[in-house]
């Protein structure tokens, strides 16, 4: 019950000896707690809801942005997917629930395994995502191969997950982990003071709402003080974390979004005023677009309903001079001349296409 163990005593307003043994695989602290069955029945149900809501929360998340990286084709939404529901194992660690999982029991042999994966797919998965979203940023910044250290560690580490035994295993995943937080503090911090991305700084602070929770933890752990322990866990940490790293890649999308409008805008800009006649046929040779230069130099009136086609500005057999060169994927240059009959009135031009 509550991620503990319950004892109901049967006789409660007599006197009891209670003794408990434990093995812990790591530090460890035992706090016992006596409570009316009826005020137990209620916290426990509290604590049900609480866990309900973190799984819920966290999985309609994760599957949102699951479905925009399927439409939208963006590898960046699945790591970030993935990372969300690492995250919520990582909290489902803390607060003590991870014994489950969307209801179902957990095999209590399988319960320090998944615990040690769960920390490495967490650390993975964070390293995955931090370089994808700063791909560009992290070529201004230098130290290359410190980064490359700190993503190599997760291997060690996978293999100490997999064959150490859970005791062992802490004071690596520790020094691990540590090594990785330094690292991933360093290149955010260089991010932010060379491209003052506010990206990294949104990401620094997610970074370090769940740093800070994981400190305290420990620390509440450690020496027992626990006066803000239900405010400020990996639990609250997980779900807000989670939240401004889903505004920092909402505030990429919206730069790269930025991005494509500006570029797009420049080639419009270019393509009206280049003095070549830039043009799109479809596969019947109809104009579909036509620049300013081509449409004063063939007459084109690409607003009338009427397509007019290649055919019609250029001499017999331009047309099928045009796809032969297409089909041959040559990239050679065409030269042709207009519809005119007079050789002398006609115009010459050089064409070059491609297909689309």
């Amino acid at each position: 019950g509550k991620a503990g163990f319950v004892l109901k005593l049967s006789r409660p307003q007599s006197s009891e000896t209670v003794v408990c043994k434990a093995v812990l695989a790591g530090p460890g602290r035992i706090s016992i707690v006596q409570w009316p069955e009826t005020d137990f029945e209620t916290s426990r149900l509290q604590f049900s809801r609480d866990s309900g809501l973190l799984d819920g929360g966290l999985i309609v998340l994760s599957a949102f942005v699951l479905l925009t990286a399927i439409i939208n084709r963006e590898w960046i939404y699945v790591l970030f997917a993935a990372w969300l529901m690492a995250n919520l194992r990582q909290a489902a660690i803390s607060a003590g629930w991870d014994v489950q999982w969307l209801e179902h029991a957990i095999p209590p042999g399988w319960i320090l395994l998944t615990r040690k994966l769960t920390v490495v797919a967490h650390y993975v998965l964070t390293y995955a995502l931090f370089t994808t979203l700063f791909r560009d940023d992290l070529k201004q910044v230098g130290y290359a191969p410190l980064l490359r250290l700190a993503q190599w560690a997760s291997l060690p580490l996978l293999a100490a997950g997999i064959f150490l035994p859970y005791a062992k295993f802490l004071p690596y995943m520790w020094l691990t982990v540590v090594l990785g937080i330094v690292v991933l503090a360093f290149f955010l911090a260089r991010i932010v003071f060379i491209t003052r991305s506010a990206v990294a700084v949104l990401y620094s602070i997610s970074l370090g709402i769940a740093l800070s929770a994981i400190f305290y933890e420990v620390v509440a752990a450690a020496l027992g003080f626990k006066v803000l322990i239900e405010a400020i866990n990996n639990v609250t940490a997980a779900l807000v974390s989670s939240l401004v790293a889903a505004l920092a890649i909402a505030e990429q999308m919206r730069q790269e979004r930025l991005g494509r409008v500006k570029a797009q805008s420049e080639l419009r800009s270019t393509y009206e005023a280049i003095p070549i006649g830039l043009f799109t046929l479809d596969a019947n040779g109809a104009f579909l677009r036509g620049n300013p230069a081509l449409r004063n130099m063939l007459g084109v009136d690409l607003s009338s309903t009427r397509k007019e086609t290649w055919a019609e500005h250029f001499e017999p057999g331009a047309w099928s001079r045009l796809q032969d060169i297409l089909q041959r994927r040559m990239g050679e240059e065409l030269e042709i001349r207009d519809s005119v009959a007079d050789e002398e009135r006609s115009r010459r031009f050089l064409v070059k296409a491609t297909l689309a």
